[in-house]
């Protein structure tokens, strides 16, 4: 039984990138359809590297430039600071607490759901990972069969061949003896004929 097709990761990554140039999403089934085979673990595996190498390159330091002010404009700017964060710590703390009462069991209750449909569409894609090999399994024990049915049938024409000569040498052979009966019984015939006439012969 053949070997599910291997791609190299460059293949797979150019794969996904052109799933992603046509604005589609990428999945490790849309890859494979797009290289026209492969194991969806392995095509899985190293979309997921390439994204996570993407993420660690796109991490960027923000700027630190500070801007030197006159006294007065600083020492104005910190007292209205301190007083602005004073107010929103104060505002902050209270609606904090009232919104982490009511927002806690809703936040739960909502990443429980997010957890279900996770694990639900971790099941899913295992089922169709399993689903995929026992396809592309079926598919090279398919090919197989076809390849031994052909030899099979080349045997068989062979053999037809073989017996359609010998067929024709038979019909021949017929159509021989056929000619030598016509001739034997011509032959008997003349043969009756001549003993008629050694009869009357012998009677005169």
């Amino acid at each position: 039984m053949g070997r599910v097709a291997e791609y190299s990761v460059e293949q797979i990554v150019d794969a996904g990138r052109s799933i992603e140039a046509l604005e589609k999403r990428v999945t490790p089934f849309a890859i494979r359809e797009q290289l026209g085979g492969g194991s969806p673990e392995r095509i899985k595996e190293i979309w997921e590297q390439h994204l996570n190498q993407l993420k660690s390159e796109n991490i960027t330091e923000l700027p630190n430039d500070e801007v030197e002010l006159p006294t007065e404009i600083q020492d104005a700017l910190e007292k209205n600071l301190k007083t602005a964060s004073k107010q929103l710590i104060s505002l902050t703390n209270g609606t904090f607490k009232v919104a982490m009462q009511v927002a806690e069991k809703r936040v739960k209750s909502t990443i429980d759901d997010f957890n279900n449909k996770i694990e639900e569409l971790k099941e899913v894609e295992q089922d169709a990972f399993r689903a995929m090999g026992v396809s592309d399994r079926k598919i090279d024990d398919l090919q197989t069969e076809i390849s031994t049915l052909n030899q099979r049938n080349e045997q068989h024409v062979a053999e037809n061949s073989k017996l359609t000569g010998q067929l024709e040498s038979l019909k021949e052979r017929i159509v021989q003896l056929e000619a030598k009966e016509a001739e034997y019984s011509a032959l008997q015939r003349e043969f009756g004929k001549l003993e008629g006439q050694l009869e009357i012969l012998k009677s005169s």
